[in-house]
């Protein structure tokens, strides 16, 4: 069976590298959310061969493939993600924002 990850996972698991994903699921803005890790790299170029591979199968069948860096997250002293209203929060703390 086909382990699926979402995009999340799949950059925790292959932090700091080039991923192609065969997408099965997408999120409600049509963002890819989960599927399938076809080819992991270094570089963007490690992955190339695959992804034109890949590109020309989903056109032939109607899926879609995903490229894109995964970002290490750190977990002390580094940055993290933020969801976009606690993001937006220091601007307007710190009067420069929209009013």
């Amino acid at each position: 069976m086909t382990e699926l990850l979402t995009v999340d996972e799949a950059s925790e698991r292959y932090a700091n590298q080039w991923l192609l994903m065969r997408v099965h699921e997408y999120d409600e803005y049509h963002t890819p959310y989960r599927g399938e890790i076809i080819a992991v790299g270094k570089h963007r170029g490690d992955i190339h061969q695959v992804e034109l591979a890949a590109v020309a199968e989903a056109v032939r069948t109607g899926g879609s493939v995903y490229v894109f860096r995964s970002r290490h997250r750190a977990t002390r002293g580094g940055w993290r993600r933020l969801p976009f209203d606690e993001a937006a929060e220091p601007e307007s703390r710190s009067g420069h924002g929209r009013q």
